[in-house]
């Protein structure tokens, strides 16, 4: 036979067959078989082998082929320019009618790593269980957001998850994820209510309690998140712990108040403005009576000092020099009160020298003594 076609980019293909015999082969064949079919009816015969069994070029599983330049940027080949630029460039795709993955695969002009297919159960059976869950999500995601909804990544991989976790391909029915060792409550909750519980009565089954469904049911704490773990204390380890102090004295205006709460001279003193952390004239960073720094007003703003040589005030320079701090005063710890009007008052209106959170004999809160106030 001698076949003769066309270019494979004309409008019509045609393919030519002729049947290239001698006149003396033919003589001798005419000879030998009696019953020869003549040559017109033979080539009948190859025309109807061709047309239905004989695979001329490409692949049998594979109908038609469609050609088309993406526009739009999810199908585009993006590649990383020298400038370390994401660009997305325009390559023709080819779109099949019908599907053989392990053919298409194995063709030398086509890209294995951007090849795809939405035959699930060829996937599984080509590149395995792994491959399925990524194309199972993102054909659901297709599906969805076709229409403009909307659905989180968390509940379509909970899906495919379910689907996948058994090393194999599982149904989302009554046939598939109702068929796991899971307990009645939970198949329950999913569809043949009232024969899963008949069976499970029946039969005696017990429910563990282990999955979600079933705590949801009772009002019990789901299995999931912070409840999936159990908080235990070791009485015997707590007899060796250390106790963290309150108070940290040396620090407080009137006496040992500290900087956390606690004892102080007023029932605020412990969040006072003078005495608070985060008040400027307190903090460890920009403190007036840090062991660094021996003046008695900080560069950017006035506070108490410890060492402060004002013969008028044990305060900042910007108390008045008329009120006289006494060391058993009641008043001496104005400072500390939760309010302070302005530089000018030493008191705040608010706080009362006779308030029972103060005591100016105890050795506790105040005590003139006092290293800090001396």
């Amino acid at each position: 036979l001698n076949c003769i076609f066309n270019d494979d980019n004309a409008e019509k293909l045609v393919l030519r067959i002729r049947i290239m015999n001698s006149d003396e082969n033919k003589i001798q064949e005419e000879e030998e078989v009696v019953d020869k079919m003549d040559d017109d009816v033979f080539l009948r015969c190859i025309e109807s082998n061709m047309l239905t069994d004989m695979t001329l070029q490409g692949i049998e599983q594979i109908s038609k082929v469609y050609m088309h330049l993406p526009q739009t940027d999810n199908k585009k080949k993006i590649i990383i320019t020298e400038d370390g630029e994401f660009k997305a460039l325009q390559e023709w795709i080819l779109e099949t009618d019908g599907v053989s993955l392990m053919r298409v695969l194995s063709e030398k002009d086509v890209d294995p790593v951007r090849t795809t297919s939405n035959d699930i159960v060829e996937i599984f059976t080509v590149l395995g269980i792994e491959a399925v869950r990524k194309a199972l999500e993102r054909e659901l995601y297709h599906v969805i957001s076709f229409d403009g909804s909307y659905v989180n990544y968390r509940h379509l991989a909970l899906l495919c998850d379910t689907m996948t976790c058994r090393g194999h391909l599982m149904a989302i029915t009554r046939h598939g994820v109702n068929r796991q060792d899971t307990g009645p409550l939970m198949k329950c909750s999913f569809e043949e209510t009232v024969d899963v519980l008949m069976e499970a009565a029946a039969h005696g089954e017990s429910d563990p309690m282990k999955g979600v469904s079933e705590n949801i049911m009772l009002g019990q704490l789901a299995p999931a998140g912070t409840g999936c773990f159990d908080l235990l204390l070791d009485a015997e380890k707590c007899k060796f712990g250390m106790e963290i102090p309150t108070n940290i004295t040396g620090l407080g205006v009137g006496g040992p108040t500290g900087m956390f709460f606690g004892s102080a001279p007023s029932p605020m003193g412990g969040v006072s403005p003078a005495t608070t952390p985060w008040n400027q004239g307190a903090t460890p960073a920009y403190s007036a009576w840090s062991p660094s720094v021996g003046s008695g007003m900080t560069p950017g703003a006035a506070s108490f000092s410890p060492s402060a040589a004002s013969d008028a005030s044990g305060y900042s320079p910007g108390y008045s020099p008329a009120w006289s701090p006494t060391p058993g005063s009641p008043g001496s710890p104005g400072p500390s009160s939760p309010y302070i009007p302005s530089p000018g008052g030493a008191m705040s209106p608010s706080y009362s020298p006779t308030s029972p959170a103060y005591e100016p004999r105890s050795p506790g809160v105040y005590t003139p003594q006092s290293p800090s106030y001396s």
